[in-house]
């Protein structure tokens, strides 16, 4: 008779780690609604606290209020373990209301800066700065922030370590005074999933086409592509409209219409679409551009060759005093000439010379010219 094993297996795991799945942004409103438990304060030697309050309020019934009597930086975030594990990858932007009582001369130093971390610690964050002290125009009423999370013209976006949109830990809100102590309330907090919308939109009317240029645009988390939208009479949103091309490059900074008709005047915009088809529907369309065949040529200037020197010259410092006593009075003289010139240099053509004209031209028309070009 065999004798009969029994195998038993054991699993050891030295270190075990395990981080929860990713979350979805909060809500609108969700951290500013009566939630000054889900926030942490702290200033640089001071005291800092988080209230919910109902005497301000922009949105719901509640916003959140933050009181410190610090004199350097002071700062809140949410939640107070930094362990949220939100995925921002599809949010374009951070918007929240914010009001001042400031009894100091103003903020500085950019207030205020928001940062978005990864990780307990604070050593993986993505920074946006404001172009300026933009909490001076909160002082005693609401002001709206819009924070693209890809950084623009208004909001600098500085990566600190290797934070990560997918997973997002906490949100953070700092803010700077002349003097110390002050307070600011928060409200209406949404990480909004709709993209900012390309900014200095131009148009230019060619032949049989309409050039369309923007400033380069810092692509969000989610960009999906351009939508450059056409109408024959002005129009303020593009709810309901059928683009008229998508471009999915996001470094593209220009589209070029070729589909236009002379005569025809035309609105456009442009839009910025994410993968979630979320996009700005309001817009201040630019127009009207009207293509046209036509040859404008202008004459911008005109060059003589050769070219003589102008005079070069040479001046003397004087001072004078006069004979009763006043002055000293300063002057200059000039007293020579400099660059090799001298009284016999020559400033003009002599008669007999062999001069040549050079007419430089610019075409204003929507026609190229190839030229030669020949005129009178």
């Amino acid at each position: 008779m065999r004798p009969r094993f029994n195998t038993v297996c054991v699993f050891v795991c030295a270190t075990c780690a395990f981080r929860a799945a990713a979350a979805p942004p909060p809500a609108p409103d969700a951290l500013t609604e009566n939630s000054a438990g889900q926030w942490s304060a702290q200033a640089q030697g001071a005291s800092a606290s988080v209230f919910n309050d109902n005497q301000y309020v922009q949105v719901g019934s509640s916003s959140l209020r933050y009181e410190t009597d610090a004199p350097f930086d002071a700062w809140l975030w949410s939640p107070p373990a930094r362990d949220a594990h939100w995925d921002l990858s599809g949010i374009s932007k951070l918007r929240f209301w914010v009001r001042a009582q400031n009894s100091n001369i103003g903020f500085q130093n950019s207030s205020p800066w928001v940062r978005l971390g990864t990780g307990p610690s604070t050593s993986n964050y993505w920074q946006y700065t404001p172009n300026g002290e933009v909490l001076n125009g909160a002082i005693n009423t609401w002001l709206m922030l819009e924070i693209p999370l890809a950084g623009s013209t208004a909001w600098q976006r500085t990566q600190v370590g290797t934070p990560s949109f997918a997973n997002i830990d906490y949100v953070e809100i700092h803010a700077d005074t002349w003097g110390a102590g002050f307070t600011l309330w928060f409200d209406g907090m949404t990480f909004d999933a709709t993209p900012t919308a390309p900014e200095d939109v131009s148009a230019i009317a060619g032949d049989n086409r309409v050039s369309l240029a923007w400033r380069p645009y810092a692509a969000g988390p989610g960009f999906a592509y351009f939508a450059i939208y056409r109408q024959t009479s002005p129009f303020t949103s593009v709810s309901g409209l059928t683009p008229i091309a998508t471009v999915s490059n996001s470094n593209a900074t220009g589209y070029e219409d070729t589909t236009a008709v002379n005569g025809t005047s035309y609105y456009n915009a442009v839009t910025a679409v994410n993968n979630q088809g979320g996009q700005v529907t309001q817009v201040q369309a630019i127009g009207p551009r009207t293509p046209r065949h036509e040859t404008d040529l202008q004459v911008t200037y005109i060059e003589r060759t050769p070219r003589y020197p102008r005079y070069d010259p040479i001046y003397t410092y004087y001072e004078i005093t006069e004979p009763s006593g006043f002055g000293p009075y300063a002057f200059t003289a000039a007293t020579g000439l400099g660059m090799g010139q001298n009284a016999s240099t020559q400033r003009f053509p002599n008669v007999g010379d062999v001069i040549t004209y050079t007419a430089h031209i610019r075409n204003r028309g929507t026609v190229n010219v190839a030229g030669p070009i020949s005129g009178t």
